[in-house]
């Protein structure tokens, strides 16, 4: 989302950390795949980007939420990627069905980070 947003994409305040929804677009703002697993994928690689921009690791991610336009149908597909890439690390998450800003995005995924 190239344009001017009215947020911060990361935010650091002593050791925590808050990464905002992260989508499945890759650097030119582009939607990285068409199914729920491709973009599950591409939205963590997002926010695993983010949390080492902020000079974190993965298990320093201590809260996620997940937004699922369908979660009906997607979470089990976006609960087998997820587990995956979190390897040992297991945060507190909350997971709920929502309508994203464009119907092509299928998941959105925020972070709260303990440094």
């Amino acid at each position: 989302m190239g344009k001017e947003l009215p947020y911060s994409k990361t935010l650091m305040n002593n050791s925590i950390g808050f990464v905002s929804g992260q989508l499945a677009i890759d650097s030119e703002d582009e939607l990285v795949g068409n199914d729920i697993s491709s973009q599950t994928k591409a939205a963590l690689n997002n926010l695993f980007a983010a949390v080492e921009q902020m000079g974190a690791a993965k298990s320093d991610i201590m809260f996620v939420n997940v937004y699922l336009q369908d979660i009906v149908s997607d979470f089990e597909k976006m609960n087998e990627v997820y587990s995956g890439m979190l390897e040992g690390n297991k945060p507190c998450r909350v997971t709920v069905g929502a309508t994203l800003v464009d119907p092509k995005y299928l998941v959105e995924i925020s972070a709260i980070i303990v440094k």
